[in-house]
Parts: C-alpha cells; sequence; structure tokens
C-alpha cells in the first residue's frame, strides 16, 4: 500500500503549491509580447491601400487658425456670395432663359457641392478648445460640431427644394434661397482673416463695402421687380426699359439708397412706399455704415493724427519761447526721425 501511495501522480494542490519559476514566466510573457507585435506588424502589412487610405483620410484634423482652412473659407465665401447676388439677379432679371439654363445649373451645384463638402468633410474636423486642451480626436469634433447651431444652419441650407424645378419650371431661382443660410460662414471668413491680416482695417473697411454694395443691389433687384409688375415705360418713375436693365437699376438704387436725389417723382401708393422704404434704408443703414468706415480709418490711422498733434504743439510751444529756428529745425528732425523709425514717440515702447 504505502508503495502504491507514492506511485500516484501528484494531486492539484501539491503542483500548485510547488514555486513557480520566474524566470520561465518572465521568458513565455516577453515571447508572447513580441508575437502580438509582430502579429500586428504582419496585419498592418497585409491591410489594403485603400483601407489604409480610408484610415487616414478618418484621422485627419483641420486647424482653425491654419493657412489651408482660411483658404477653404474663402472659397466657401465666394459660394455664398455668389447666391446672394445671382438668387436675387436670376429671380427678378430675365438673365436665365432655356439657352443658358444648363449653365446655370453647372454653376450653382458647383456651389451646392462645396456647401456639401464643407459640412460632411471640413466642418467635422476643426479641432477646438476643452478646459484648455486642443480636442483633436475625431469622434469629438464630429459630436462638437453636430451640437452647434451652424450645423443646423448648414443643414437646412442645403435643403433640395430645386427638385420642385421638375413641376414648376427652372425659372423659379427662388427656391434656391435656403443658401443663403450659410452666412455665419461669411462672418467666420472675416473674423479669421482679420487676425491673420498684416492690414486688418482694409479687411474691416471690404466687409463694410460688400454690406453696402449688397444692399444697393437689393435695392435695384426690387425696382426692376416694381417696375416690371408696374409696367415696363408705363409712366415716368418706373424702368423706361432703355439701355442695360441691371445697370440703369443699379444706378437709381445708388441715388435713392445715398438720398441724392434728382429721381423721378412716385405716381401711386405703391411707389411712394418703395420710395419710403428705400430712404428708410438709405438713412439708417448707410449712415451706420459709413459710420463703421469712419471709425475703422480712425482707428487706423490713430497713431499718425497723435503724432501730428503732439509735434505740432511741441512746435508751438518752442515758438512761444523765441527759440533760434536751428532748434525748431533740429526738433522736427527728431521727430520725422523716431517716428519713420520706431513709428511711436513712446520712449517705453520704443525701449
Amino acid at each position: 500500500r504505502v508503495k502504491r501511495r507514492f506511485d500516484l501522480p501528484p494531486s492539484p494542490s501539491t503542483v500548485s503549491s510547488e514555486p513557480e519559476d520566474t524566470n520561465c514566466k518572465t521568458i513565455s510573457s516577453s515571447g508572447a509580447a513580441s508575437v502580438s507585435q509582430l502579429v500586428q506588424t504582419q496585419s498592418k502589412e497585409w491591410l489594403p491601400e485603400d483601407m489604409m487610405a480610408r484610415q487616414k483620410v478618418s484621422s485627419f484634423i483641420v486647424e482653425p487658425q491654419s493657412c489651408a482652412y482660411i483658404s477653404w473659407l474663402t472659397m466657401v465665401n465666394i459660394a455664398f456670395l455668389y447666391n446672394c447676388f445671382v438668387i436675387p439677379l436670376r429671380t427678378t432679371f430675365q438673365y436665365q432663359n432655356p439657352d443658358n439654363t444648363l449653365t446655370w445649373w453647372a454653376f450653382d451645384y458647383s456651389m451646392d457641392t462645396i456647401y456639401l463638402v464643407d459640412m460632411a468633410v471640413v466642418k467635422p474636423r476643426i479641432m477646438f478648445l476643452e478646459e484648455g486642451f486642443w480636442m483633436k480626436d475625431f469622434k469629438n469634433t464630429r459630436l462638437n460640431y453636430m451640437k452647434k447651431t451652424e450645423f443646423k444652419m448648414d443643414l437646412m441650407a442645403l435643403v433640395p427644394l430645386d427638385l420642385l424645378y421638375f413641376y414648376i419650371g427652372s425659372e423659379y431661382v427662388v427656391l434656391r434661397l435656403p443658401r443663403l443660410l450659410k452666412i455665419h460662414s461669411f462672418w467666420e471668413f472675416f473674423n479669421h482673416f482679420d487676425k491673420v491680416s498684416p492690414s486688418p482695417y482694409i479687411v474691416r473697411t471690404a466687409r463694410t463695402l460688400t454690406y453696402m454694395i449688397y444692399l444697393v443691389h437689393i435695392n435695384a433687384c426690387a425696382y426692376y421687380a416694381v417696375s416690371l409688375r408696374e409696367g415696363i415705360a408705363s409712366n415716368q418713375w418706373v424702368y423706361n426699359g432703355v439701355g442695360n436693365a441691371y445697370i440703369r437699376c443699379f444706378y437709381f438704387a445708388v441715388k435713392t439708397a445715398t438720398s441724392i436725389g434728382k429721381n423721378p417723382r412716385p405716381e401711386n401708393e405703391a411707389e411712394y412706399l418703395f420710395m419710403t422704404a428705400c430712404w428708410l434704408t438709405g438713412v439708417f443703414v448707410f449712415a451706420i455704415l459709413l459710420g463703421q468706415i469712419r471709425d475703422i480709418i480712425a482707428t487706423a490711422t490713430r497713431s499718425q493724427t497723435e503724432y501730428r498733434k503732439l509735434m505740432d504743439e511741441t512746435l508751438d510751444h518752442l515758438r512761444k519761447l523765441n527759440l533760434p529756428p536751428r532748434i525748431l529745425e533740429r526738433v522736427k528732425t527728431w521727430f520725422s526721425y523716431t517716428w519713420q523709425q520706431q513709428h511711436t514717440l513712446d520712449e517705453s515702447r520704443v525701449l
């Protein structure tokens, strides 16, 4: 019995109670890690090229202050301005006819493609700050974009109301009016360009002039629409049908919006209401826009104005002291040299 007992195989408890060989365990773990790394590298090598390209496309992130993003915003801004000016133009003036409809459609859907790429590819990949850290993960950037009002406006801007062309006719370009909801990209473009431009005052002036020109453009289109409703050349106030229709109506809108006057007198209630609305728009809106231009120019030339004022006051004070002209000339030379070299007379800034 004793011999049989010693010949029996060891129980699991006795095996588990034996000391383990740590060296063997370390070797086995390192070997498993190396094998897993080898499998991963081999799997990456075996991936098809199209799958690797998809991974690269899905991982790229857009920096909001980069030149590439500002260049893309320029394209989006061109598409937005195209819709802003062309939709009212083709709605009122007869610039679209069966001969050039396909050409207009080519331009329209090219701009819609830019809208679509901006909403589906670029905007969901713009990194953003959260608690002082840049968030670069695609899931976070996409979720951040979809939470914003911009996403809803971009989505509504691409509502395919153009499909109604097949039912009511392609001349109803007003169906593309939702494209104007992309206006936030227009503001974003000028805000970014203002930050990176060496002459931000020119950018601000250009934005204000764009507002003014667009307001005159809308007035010109409205004037032609009223003239068409009343009848071309039906009285002295409406458009008489001579010359280029848009240029004549644009000239009329400029005179009305700027309150220059010398326009024909309205002859009915609708014409009186239209002229009243144009004058009120010109008085209030143009006054605000011109005030903005004045403030922009004043801010841009503030340092130079202060320099001239200080130099004039200093020279005037020296003349009152009856100093010789040689001293006055040396003081004037110092002012001119310091301004040309430093563009400031503040010694703390110079140092």
